[in-house]
């Protein structure tokens, strides 16, 4: 009886830190978000895995609406697979970045996968997942930091292409 209840235990602890999907995580977010503020549009999500406790950042546009004039920008952050409350609401636009229309297509899972499989891999120290306002960018990218190889890896969402450049000059 004893061995059954450590084995439950065992279980429960393995379901409980047991990571969860980002796409999950990600639309979770938007859900969230999109509760308290309707036409909530996804911007950018980031980690930085150097700094002890953190956790992904969400950030989101709040366009413009018939009481004010500018956008807002909303920012929740998930911090050891919790979501914490409250919503950060900053009263401006956040610049440099298009909004990212959901569901992605690609995981940051498959996207660090294709990384591998062409060579670029290595210790990632954070993950940015943006669609940078900027000619010729056609579609939002998960950016890897990887200080190890001295590399920016770029895969693109929707393309699954991998592109990397110098992290120092």
């Amino acid at each position: 009886m004893f061995a059954d209840l450590l084995h439950e235990t065992s279980h429960l602890q393995e379901d409980i830190t047991a990571p969860v999907p980002f796409l999950e995580m990600l639309n979770e977010a938007a859900q969230i978000v999109r509760k308290h503020y309707p036409g909530a549009r996804f911007l950018e999500a980031d980690i930085n895995y150097e700094l002890f406790g953190s956790g992904w950042r969400f950030v989101f546009d709040v366009p413009a609406t018939s009481l004010k004039d500018t956008h807002s920008t909303v920012i929740l952050y998930n911090v050891m697979g919790t979501f914490q409350m409250p919503l950060q609401l900053v009263e401006a636009p956040w610049s440099g970045d298009q909004p990212i229309p959901l569901p992605l297509p690609l995981g940051l899972e498959k996207a660090e996968e294709l990384a591998q499989k062409v060579g670029k891999h290595g210790m990632v120290s954070s993950v940015s997942l943006r669609w940078v306002l900027f000619p010729g960018i056609e579609e939002p990218h998960y950016v890897l930091t990887i200080p190890d190889r001295d590399l920016l890896v770029f895969v693109g969402v929707y393309s699954q292409q991998v592109r990397a450049t110098p992290l120092t000059v």
